[in-house]
């Protein structure tokens, strides 16, 4: 029986699967004449990696993520509550604290884009996450929807609004922008009296529109969750693949799907977390999570997820298996070494930075241009030898870019 989806849950996901009658994106980058092989004819045991990578890794990480969401409500809400009661001690703290943990979690989950989050030009995943798509002056608009529960004559919903005021970054902005007035370019609109309002009704209202946003993800989790779940769920289709039933027609493909998540690290990490900042595509742009200043302890936790699904182990796995055994199997023990080397660098670069990222832009430069180089490493290789000796398509993100 093939898999049955929702039409949402087919809109959001299925691309590169054939229940939707849609093709891979992927494509080989030039020079790279074995990406499309498709006899592959390995001896190592891809059904075992596909399994251990999801019911190990991937999975896990998804429970992570919603476990971290119920401590993250309470804390909103108790913030809200002493906001209300004018009783406010730490709890706005306590609120931050859950936040930082919950977004830890979900950066590892960024690590892990595959087609359920990343289908139809990221839908699902911008539910979540729509970085480096933020609104802020959307936020201060939306807060002023929420606290009035209407916009003109219709009732707010958030569900129907874009994705550059939700998430998980609009929920920052709520929790640690000192800043009570609006971001807008004109004081006019929804945001028109808001300014002229009391520090204290600006931040209750924010704390309001907080818990909306918290009620928002948890929604899209549970979206998130039923895609993946059950007999005919995503885990179970790629771990099935090739059998009837599967909408992969070969373990292969479903391995290559898996890889393509690492490609992240190239697209978002290096480039947009890194590069961008650093002025190396042109005029520098904002750095991730500005109000929290925690885009290095992002960057730490995509090195961490990297570090998990490319050695397969997690949280120090009696049996770990991955991407670097597989490579190993197919002779190429050089290039899985210096892959591992490289990224056990830039976390351990990471970790001994002492300031913000955007302290470091404004300072000495020199320890972020040194991981760019540490990450761009480790993404070399995953374009090069990587993909052509596993008979891997290269993302078409990453497609033809060897920067």
């Amino acid at each position: 029986m093939r898999l049955q989806y929702t039409a949402l849950a087919c809109a959001l996901l299925i691309g590169t699967l054939s229940g939707c009658g849609e093709s891979s994106s992927s494509q080989c980058g030039d020079g790279f004449p074995n990406c499309n092989k498709t006899d592959n004819t390995t001896q190592f045991d891809e059904k075992a990696l596909v399994s251990h990578l999801v019911d190990r890794i991937i999975v896990p990480q998804h429970n992570a993520f919603a476990a971290s969401l119920a401590p993250l409500e309470s804390a909103v809400d108790q913030y809200c509550q002493a906001l209300q009661a004018d009783t406010v001690t730490n709890e706005l703290n306590l609120a931050q604290a859950a936040w930082r943990s919950t977004a830890t979690e979900w950066q590892k989950i960024e690590m892990y884009q595959l087609t359920p989050l990343s289908q139809d030009t990221q839908a699902l995943r911008n539910l979540f996450y729509s970085w480096p798509s933020v609104s802020t002056c959307g936020v201060d608009q939306d807060t002023v929807f929420n606290d009035a529960g209407m916009i003109n004559t219709t009732p707010y919903d958030i569900s129907k609004r874009s994705v550059s005021r939700r998430g998980i970054p609009a929920l920052e902005y709520t929790l640690f922008n000192s800043d009570l007035d609006h971001s807008c370019s004109s004081n006019s609109g929804a945001v028109a009296n808001w300014n002229s309002r009391t520090d204290a009704s600006r931040t209750l209202a924010r704390c309001k529109y907080a818990q909306t946003l918290v009620d928002d993800i948890k929604v899209s989790q549970q979206t998130f969750a039923n895609i993946w779940q059950g007999d005919n769920g995503y885990a179970s289709q790629l771990k099935n693949a090739g059998q009837p039933g599967s909408d992969f027609t070969s373990v292969h493909q479903a391995v290559n799907v898996i890889s393509d998540a690492l490609f992240y690290l190239d697209s978002f990490v290096k480039d947009k977390k890194l590069g961008e900042p650093l002025g190396y595509f042109g005029t520098p742009t904002n750095v991730e999570s500005p109000y929290s200043e925690t885009s290095l302890q992002n960057i730490s936790a995509n090195l961490q997820a990297f570090y998990q699904l490319y050695m397969g182990d997690h949280f120090g796995s009696a049996s770990p298996l991955g991407f670097h055994h597989f490579l190993i199997e197919e002779g190429e023990t050089e290039t899985a070494q210096n892959i591992l080397t490289n990224i056990q660098a830039a976390q351990n670069r990471v970790a001994n930075m002492q300031s913000s990222l955007k302290a470091q832009l404004n300072a000495d430069q020199s320890d972020l241009e040194a991981l760019h180089a540490d990450i761009k490493k480790v993404t070399d290789d995953l374009k090069t030898l990587f993909i052509t000796t596993l008979a891997l398509e290269l993302p078409s993100t990453s497609a033809g870019d060897n920067d």
